[in-house]
């Protein structure tokens, strides 16, 4: 009274698995017959973002930080690029007040006196004057084109943080 149950065979055949297989994501065609390219798809697109959540919170903190910092940047760059125009300015007024001290001093004597009336074409008594025609002057001006030129940093800067140099004057 053995009872013997059929033997089946299991060996080539695959078993089926626990998990159910994901859905494979349909693909529109278009006329053509061949799938859109660049198109944005919005149905993924929720699940997409939450598949990069880290990524994308911190691109938005970093842009949210760019937006609310930009403004008081710019304040502190124009801050600074003004402090730098006025030292260069005052630097320009203590050099020239210098200079004008000196002339001051030297005209103080009867010696300098004499020497700033020549120069005016002024003469004493038994001197001949001799104008030379095409002399340059001692004292030329160097050329402020220079002095002018910013550094091609500070452009870029001026460019970024919207600083113009008449703006401040106006303001």
């Amino acid at each position: 009274m053995s009872r013997e149950t059929p033997r089946t065979k299991t060996r080539g055949t695959a078993r089926p698995s626990r998990r159910p297989a994901a859905p494979k994501p349909k693909k529109e065609k278009d006329a053509k017959g061949s799938s859109p390219r660049g198109k944005l798809d919005l149905p993924n697109l929720g699940a997409t973002l939450a598949a990069h959540r880290t990524p994308v919170i911190a691109c938005a903190v970093l842009l949210a930080l760019f937006v609310a910092l930009y403004g008081p940047a710019c304040g502190l760059y124009q801050a600074w690029r003004e402090n730098g125009e006025l030292r260069a300015e005052q630097e320009r007024s203590s050099s020239e007040s210098s200079e004008l001290e000196g002339d001051i001093s030297s005209l103080m004597s009867e010696e300098g006196i004499k020497d700033e009336a020549r120069r005016h074409g002024y003469v004493e008594e038994g001197e001949t004057r001799i104008v030379v025609e095409g002399a340059e002057e001692e004292g030329s001006q160097i050329d402020d084109a220079q002095d002018d030129e910013v550094p091609w940093y500070l452009r870029v800067g001026d460019f970024v943080f919207q600083y113009h140099e008449d703006s401040e004057e106006d303001a």
